[in-house]
């Protein structure tokens, strides 16, 4: 729980967690919606972004992230150099075009050396539900 709260900062509270009568919950998101990518080595080269991704960066494969992922926060790319580092996957609220995300992060993983070569990650929008409203998520 600690890697956790590491990688989500003092921006919001775990998943699952309430903040006063306020609920977070997520909408729910497809291809089209939520960026979602995949990136080699230490330096995070996009081999992978969904529709959603190419809409909102434009074409960004073959390129760094720190280069192509323009207007993420800081806490984003510290999100994907810690789950690259640590080998584990992790979660975290960003804020992104004036409103909170939940970005998650899974390092990929060799099949034959069990060797990390980069990490995956998605985006996914967050709503706050209405009091006494079940959460989305």
């Amino acid at each position: 729980m600690s890697q956790q709260r590491d990688a989500e900062g003092a921006e919001g509270p775990a998943s699952g967690s309430t903040e006063g009568a306020a609920r977070q919950s997520t909408v729910e998101c497809g291809p089209e919606v939520c960026p979602a990518g995949m990136c080699v080595g230490r330096g995070h080269v996009i081999v992978y972004g969904n529709p959603a991704m190419i809409s909102r960066f434009g074409t960004c494969v073959g390129m760094p992230a720190r280069e192509a992922l323009l207007g993420l926060p800081r806490e984003a790319f510290d999100l994907l150099d810690a789950v690259y580092a640590r080998s584990k996957p992790l979660a975290r609220s960003i804020r992104y075009e004036g409103r909170r995300w939940r970005m998650t992060s899974v390092p990929r993983i060799d099949a034959v050396d069990g060797g990390i070569y980069g990490v995956s990650f998605h985006m996914q929008p967050v709503v706050r539900a209405e009091a006494g409203e079940p959460s989305a998520s």
